[in-house]
C-alpha cells in the first residue's frame, strides 16, 4: 500500500505537462502518479501501465522527495535492492570498517614499537626512512577510514531500518 496524493493544482500540473509531454517515458510517469492519486492501489497502476510495481513506486518516491524536474529527468531502470539485502550489505560495510580501524591500530603500535627500538640519535638509516614512509601512509590510511565511516553513516541514514 503506497500513501500519495497530489492537491489540485498538482493535478492539474501533471494533467497539463502530460498533454505536452514528448517523451513516452515521462507521459507514463505523470499517468502513474495521476492513477495513483485517483486511490487505484500500485499493483493496479503497475498492471494498466504495464510496468514492474517497484517502478511505480520509485516515481512516487522520488515526486515527494526531489519534486517533478527529478522525476522527468531520472531513469528508473534498475530495482532497489531488497531492504534486508541493503541492510545486509550495510552490516558488512560497518564490520569491514571496524576490521580496517582495528589493523591501523595495530599497525600504529607496531610502527611505535619499532621507532622505540630504534637508538636514541639514529644516523639517516633506511629504516628510519621506511618508519617515516610507514607513517606517513599510516596517517593517508586514518583520513581514508574517517572518509570511509563519513560515507557510511550517511549511507545509513538514507537506508530506512
Amino acid at each position: 500500500m503506497i500513501d500519495f496524493q497530489l492537491s489540485l493544482a498538482e493535478v492539474e500540473l501533471f494533467t497539463m505537462e502530460k498533454v505536452n509531454q514528448k517523451d513516452l517515458r515521462n507521459f507514463r510517469k505523470l499517468e502513474g502518479l495521476l492513477l495513483l492519486n485517483r486511490g487505484l492501489q500500485l499493483n493496479q497502476v503497475a498492471g494498466q501501465l504495464e510496468e514492474p510495481a517497484w517502478r511505480v513506486a520509485a516515481w512516487a518516491e522520488c515526486y515527494q522527495e526531489e519534486g517533478l524536474p527529478d522525476l522527468l529527468e531520472r531513469e528508473f531502470n534498475s530495482p532497489p535492492p531488497p531492504e534486508g539485502k541493503a541492510q545486509g550489505i550495510l552490516q558488512d560495510l560497518r564490520q569491514n570498517q571496524e576490521k580496517q580501524s582495528e589493523h591501523l591500530a595495530a599497525i600504529d603500535a607496531l610502527h611505535r614499537q619499532l621507532r622505540n627500538s630504534l637508538p636514541p640519535h639514529p644516523q639517516s638509516s633506511d629504516l628510519e626512512q621506511w618508519l617515516a614512509k610507514a607513517e606517513r601512509l599510516s596517517q593517508e590510511l586514518q583520513e581514508d577510514i574517517k572518509q570511509s565511516l563519513e560515507q557510511l553513516h550517511e549511507l545509513s541514514s538514507e537506508i530506512k531500518p
